[in-house]
């Protein structure tokens, strides 16, 4: 119920709140973002502890150097053989586009298992993509490695409400 009652929250701070006071049963990695005030934060989340992370104090050390308005996390600690953020963040900081991450980052960078969504809230639009079915026996497992779904959420926000 932590993604409702987060969903849920009146606010920026209140959302924090709920997910530093809930009842967790598993680790996980969390952005959550507050489009009124323009705010985004990281959390890192297990059973024992929520550690809430900005622009300015996350990954701060020379392998995982700070970009300013850019939360991330770096799944390896570097160096290693495998890729670092840092090297697309330095190739196309402030050129990002909600696309870009779509299409460029999700892939490369192996997330999203099993859901993964972009959000541009100035363009009001989203990108969606979710891993194959159990049943199916053909294309990507991955969310990361599947399809992008755009959806310009404006347009669907000014739907009408069915008529019964």
């Amino acid at each position: 119920f932590l993604t409702r009652d987060l969903l849920l929250a009146k606010n920026f701070s209140d959302a924090l709140s709920v997910l530093k006071n809930a009842h967790r049963t598993c680790a996980f990695h969390l952005g959550i973002g507050g489009h009124a005030d323009n705010q985004f934060r990281g959390a890192m989340v297990d059973h024992t502890q929520c550690i809430i992370v900005d622009d300015t104090t996350v990954t701060p050390y020379p392998e995982h150097p700070i970009f300013d308005g850019i939360v991330y996390w770096d799944k390896y600690s570097q160096p290693t053989h495998s890729y670092c953020f840092r090297d697309l963040f330095t190739a196309h900081y402030g050129d990002f586009t909600a696309e870009l991450l779509a299409t460029n980052f999700a892939g490369w960078a192996t997330t999203g298992d099993l859901h993964a969504a972009i959000f541009d809230y100035a363009h009001r639009k989203a990108f969606f993509s979710n891993a194959r079915k159990s049943y199916e026996t053909t294309g990507s497992l991955y969310a990361y490695h599947r399809q992008f779904t755009e959806l310009d959420m404006q347009a669907l926000f000014n739907e009408a409400a069915p008529s019964s």
